[in-house]
């Protein structure tokens, strides 16, 4: 996968958070701070991916979207070759991989903020 400034994404040896968005989704607009703050403390023990869907946008417009809001995490262009093979059917949506790049938890709508951790922190010990 490549994000989309053109860099390759590579998910081996590291706990990896990918969370499935779009600009135009008001749950993930609530999501957002919450993987953003999950992010930001725990960027030196997990290395965390996001998706950004570009259905109905353009580079530019994710581009200010994400300035806007101050978000640091690591944006990956998802087509729809990659949604299907995700089997991303809503949004938003998230899976949590564990070091050998196989999905351990994968789940849609609202985080529950200690769930979501729960889930990172059990792949991270425990696969």
């Amino acid at each position: 996968m490549k994000s989309f400034e053109g860099e390759r994404f590579d998910s081996k040896e590291r706990v990896t958070v990918v969370y499935f968005w779009a600009t135009w989704c008001g749950v993930c607009s609530m999501n957002l701070p919450l993987v953003e703050w999950y992010s930001r403390r725990l960027e030196n023990s997990f290395r965390f991916s996001f998706v950004s869907v570009e259905e109905g946008e353009n580079l530019e417009e994710l581009n200010r979207y994400v300035q806007e809001r101050d978000v640091r995490f690591k944006i990956i262009s998802a087509h729809p070759a990659l949604l299907k093979e995700w089997k991303v059917n809503a949004y938003p949506s998230f899976a949590i991989l564990d070091r050998s790049g196989k999905i351990r938890f994968m789940d849609s709508g609202m985080m529950n903020p200690l769930s979501f951790f729960l889930r990172i922190w059990v792949a991270y010990f425990f696969f």
